[in-house]
């Protein structure tokens, strides 16, 4: 694992609540992948999703590259 990966994980880990973690890992997960594909994944409704990802763009943790 690469040094950046590691501090990554540790970052998140350790600074990130358990529900923004879960999506962030299945982000990382899968390079590409949408609000909607996260919930299913999760089998979760959208909404209580959306706010994750939203969370995650504010920390800028995660950045939004489509729509």
């Amino acid at each position: 694992m690469k040094q950046t990966s590691l501090m990554s994980f540790m970052y998140v880990k350790t600074n990130l609540p358990e529900r923004q973690a879960e999506v962030y890992h299945i982000i990382v997960a899968k390079k590409r992948v949408t609000m909607h594909e996260v919930a299913e994944l999760l089998n979760r409704p959208l909404h209580s999703i959306s706010g994750r990802f939203s969370e995650l763009v504010r920390k800028n943790v995660y950045i939004v590259t489509g729509k």
